[in-house]
Formats: structure tokens, C-alpha cells, sequence
């Protein structure tokens, strides 16, 4: 009991000397300092930060050791630059891997060729749905694997047996015989598959169309009972064919198998038909670049005539007066832009009558107008989407058209052509491309 009493007294003793603590203000308590005070000081900016005032001594430097920049002490990368616009994925890749020592340099590629390969030779024989996976599984092999495979064994044909299998998975009788959703998928592959090789340079469009894919891609498409989605997958697969200069022009003038009419007549009767609006959607962008195509044509078939019926320049005399024509070519343009552009002083100084000078202009007018609403006239509508703004699932799968453009307007000759009728035609064809121009 005393041990008690003795801590109980010196718990109040200890309670005295907190409260005699705290008992230091005039309201009986001790006024707690905040933080806020020195943010106060801050936003006053009448807060000082103390100074350090640190002194080198000559032996405290030489301990530093100097540091110098070598230029020769560093690894350089290789140069970046854009790639050809009018060139496909796997035609880059190609021209890449042939600046590259494939025996040192892994990139990948070779373990991507090992299973296009391996895929290859397992289902030889097989059509069931191991091979249905395999093709679903190939179009994404193709731009590394292929590539690959084509600068390190260029006496292998792989393309043909790829050929040969796009066609069977495009086959509706064989699709048939598939187990349910099999077939779908089969054809789906198909299609893909086409898009991909496609894509392969002469040697994957040419396999095509001598096996006749546009032939069989429209038995897909006239096909009863198929659905809207598959149809755009094999409008997608057309796109692709057309999308080389050898697939657009079998296309258009070719005659298919068993059909008198061309690629171009059978799409109109597919149109005309009872389609859904996304089939007609997908239809109307391969008509599109058909005609961008067409207008290409005429205008080098025009280039051509006036080649003909004109003198060629002559590049030595063109040379020597180079230095004469630099000192006075800003006052031509100059007075050439004051003056107002007649009309018949232009047609006389050319062979072209009045009528044809007209149709030019309407024919590049034409292609400037397809070129600004390429981007959403020439593209293929995804297949998890409605022509609308409204979207289901996923990313946006929208296609890029000016690739094709562009390769369209390269392997067509077109700016040869425009350079020509710049020289046959410098006042003419000034003014039509001022009138195109004054559109952008």
C-alpha cells in the first residue's frame, strides 16, 4: 500500500510539471507554432535561404580529374531516313535486310522464317484444322519470315506453295467439307492470306493472278448465304490486288475465266444487287481507285501524243544557256504572273487544240479532287464497324490510301508525263496547275 501511494504521488507530480508547461499563454495553454507561418513567408518572398559559401583551393581542384569529350569514343547508329512511300512492308524489309550481315546481326527474322517454314512442311498434306490455324497464323510470318527466307534461299519457291494454299482456303467446295465455323474461318484466312502475298513484290501478285484469285474472290463474293463480314474480307483482299499496277490492270482489261466481262463490269453487277451498305461501301472504294487509275492513263496517253507531235529538247543548248536563263528567270516569273494569261497566245505556241487543253484541266482537276478525298472514299470499312460514327469494339482500323496513290502515280510514268507537258505546254500547264493549286 505505500509503494502505491508513492507512485500514485508521483503521477500527480509528473502531472503538475505538464500542466505547468503548458500553462504559459493568457487562455491557460502554449500557443502551438503551424508550418503555414513559413509558407506565408514563401508567398511574402520574405523568406531568406541560408547561404553556403564554399571555397576550391587550387590542391582541392587538381584532385578533380578533367573531363574531356572524344568524338571517336562513341558508337554511331545507322542514318535514318524515310522509306520509299510507293514501297510495300515486305519490300522494305527486303532492301533492309540485304544492307545487313544476316550471319551477325539478329533482327529476329531468322527464328520468324524457321516457323514459316516448319509450317510449311507439316501440313503438306493435311487440310483440317491444324492447316486452317497455320493459315491463320502465316500473313503475320510473311514480312520478316519471307523476307528472310528469300535473300538467305533465293532458289526456294516458297511463293508458289503459298500461292497454291490461298487458293485452296479460298475454294468454296473445300470450305464445304469443313466442320461448322471451320469453313468460316478457312475463308477468312484465305483472304488475309491474299492481302498478304498481295503485297510480295512481282513475284506474290503474279502467282495470283495466274492462279486466278480475282476470278475466285468474286465466286466468294456472288456467293449465296454469306455473310456482310466475310464479304468485306474478300473486298479487302481485291483492294490489295488492285492496289499493284499488275493487279489493276488485270483487273480492268483482262477477261476472267468462264466470263466475258472484266473485273471492273462484274463489280458494278455486284453493286447493283441487293448488297448491304457496307458491301456496297467497301465496293465503292476499289471503283474509286479504279477511276484514279483510269485518269493516271490518260493523262501519260496524252504525254505520249505530245511527245510525238513535238520537238524534244535539246540538253546542250539547254546547258549553255543555263547561266543566262538563272540571271533572268526572276523577271520572267515576275512579269509572266503580272500579265494576264490570253488564252489563244497560249494555244498558238502549242500543238494542242483548245478542246484537249480543256480536258486537261478537267483531268488534273480530277485527280486532285480523288486525292483530298482519298482518305475517305478509297479505303476498305473495318469489318467491326458501321458506316457511321458510332463504333462496337477496338481501334480504329482505318487504312492509309497514299501509299497506293503513290505507287500508282510512280510506276505510271505520271510525273515523266508532267514533265513533258511542263516543257510542250510551259504557259498551259503553268496555268492548270495554278488552278489546281489555288484548291489546296
Amino acid at each position: 500500500e505505500d509503494e502505491e501511494e508513492e507512485e500514485e504521488g508521483d503521477d500527480e507530480e509528473e502531472e503538475g510539471e505538464v500542466g505547468a508547461l503548458l500553462i504559459i499563454g493568457d487562455d491557460g495553454y502554449e500557443q502551438i507554432s503551424s508550418d503555414e507561418d513559413g509558407i506565408a513567408d514563401l508567398e511574402r518572398e520574405t523568406f531568406k535561404y541560408p547561404s553556403f559559401d564554399i571555397e576550391y583551393t587550387a590542391e582541392d581542384l587538381a584532385r578533380v580529374p578533367p573531363v574531356t569529350y572524344d568524338p571517336f569514343d562513341r558508337e554511331l547508329g545507322p542514318l535514318l531516313y524515310f522509306s520509299c512511300p510507293y514501297k510495300t512492308t515486305f519490300e522494305t524489309e527486303v532492301a533492309k535486310l540485304r544492307d545487313q550481315d544476316l550471319e551477325k546481326e539478329n533482327t529476329g527474322a531468322a527464328e520468324t522464317s524457321v516457323k514459316l517454314t516448319e509450317l510449311l512442311e507439316l501440313y503438306q498434306e493435311e487440310r483440317g484444322a491444324k492447316w486452317v490455324t497455320a493459315l491463320e497464323e502465316i500473313p503475320s510470318l510473311i514480312v520478316k519470315g519471307l523476307s528472310y527466307l528469300q535473300i538467305k534461299e533465293p532458289n526456294q519457291d516458297y511463293i508458289s506453295q503459298l500461292v497454291e494454299w490461298t487458293m485452296q482456303s479460298l475454294n468454296l467446295q473445300i470450305a464445304l467439307r469443313q466442320p461448322i465455323a471451320l469453313n468460316v474461318r478457312q475463308l477468312k484466312a484465305g483472304t488475309k492470306l491474299v492481302s498478304s502475298l498481295a503485297e510480295c513484290g512481282t513475284r506474290g501478285i503474279t502467282g495470283l493472278l495466274q492462279a486466278g484469285v480475282i476470278n475466285s474472290l468474286f465466286e466468294l463474293l456472288f456467293a449465296d448465304h454469306v455473310s456482310s463480314s466475310l464479304k468485306l474480307n474478300a473486298f479487302k483482299a481485291l483492294d490489295s490486288v488492285i492496289s499493284m499496277t499488275e493487279g489493276m490492270e488485270a483487273f480492268l482489261k483482262c477477261r476472267l475465266e468462264a466470263h466475258e466481262k472484266s473485273g471492273y463490269q462484274r463489280l458494278l453487277e455486284l453493286i447493283l444487287l441487293d448488297q448491304t451498305v457496307r458491301v456496297v461501301t467497301a465496293g465503292s472504294a476499289v471503283l474509286q481507285k479504279c477511276h484514279f487509275y483510269e485518269i493516271l492513263s490518260e493523262v501519260k496517253k496524252m504525254a505520249d501524243q505530245l511527245a510525238e507531235n513535238s520537238p524534244l529538247p535539246n540538253h546542250a543548248e539547254s546547258e549553255q544557256d543555263s547561266d543566262a536563263g538563272l540571271e533572268r528567270g526572276n523577271q520572267e516569273y515576275e512579269s509572266d504572273v503580272e500579265a494576264p494569261m490570253d488564252m489563244d497566245n497560249l494555244l498558238e505556241s502549242s500543238s494542242m487544240s483548245e478542246g484537249e487543253v480543256e480536258k486537261l484541266i478537267n483531268l488534273l482537276d480530277e485527280i486532285l479532287h480523288l486525292m483530298e478525298t482519298a482518305p475517305h472514299t478509297m479505303i476498305q470499312p473495318p469489318v467491326k464497324s458501321f458506316p457511321t460514327t458510332a463504333r462496337i469494339t477496338g481501334p480504329p482500323e482505318r487504312d492509309d490510301p497514299f501509299p497506293v496513290l503513290f505507287r500508282q502515280v510512280y510506276q505510271d510514268v505520271f510525273m515523266h508525263a508532267n514533265e513533258l507537258l511542263a516543257f510542250v505546254l510551259p504557259l498551259t500547264f503553268r496555268f492548270c496547275v495554278s488552278l489546281d493549286f489555288q484548291h489546296l
